[in-house]
Parts: structure tokens; C-alpha cells; sequence
């Protein structure tokens, strides 16, 4: 299941972030691993590792990384 969601974590973010590099970040800390509350949460830092917010936008990160941890979450419960 892991790789699965793996390759759905090459999704792009729409605009949200540089590109498929974070994805491939997300996507290399869930291989091999149980996808929890801990692998979710490892999975939505890796992908805002090294954001650059621009000017006034830094408080989108927090709530972006909160997305990425419910939307995995979420597409491993199948809800």
C-alpha cells in the first residue's frame, strides 16, 4: 500500500510548491514504512523541506503540511 500511495505522492501541489521534487521527498518517507499518524506527519515535512513562503505567505506552510498529513491519512482509510 505504501508504494501505492507513494506514486500518488508524485502528484503535483498544483502551484503550491516548487515541483515533483518534494513529492519524490514524500514518496521516499513512506516506501517501505506503515503509513500512520508518524509516517504522515514524516511524509508532510518532507514535502516543506526547504519551502521558500513568499512575503506575507508563511503562514500557508503549517497549513499546507496539515493537508498533506490528512490527505494521506485520509486516502489510506479509503475515505
Amino acid at each position: 500500500m505504501a508504494q501505492d500511495l507513494g506514486k500518488a505522492g508524485r502528484e503535483r501541489s498544483g502551484g503550491s510548491l516548487a515541483g515533483s521534487r518534494e513529492a519524490r521527498a514524500a514518496e521516499t518517507a513512506l516506501t517501505g514504512k506503515p503509513l500512520d499518524e508518524r509516517t504522515a506527519a514524516q511524509a508532510a515535512r518532507a514535502v516543506l523541506a526547504g519551502a521558500m513562503p513568499f512575503s506575507k505567505n508563511a503562514y500557508k506552510l503549517p497549513l499546507f503540511e496539515t493537508l498533506v498529513r490528512r490527505a494521506l491519512l485520509t486516502a489510506v482509510a479509503g475515505t
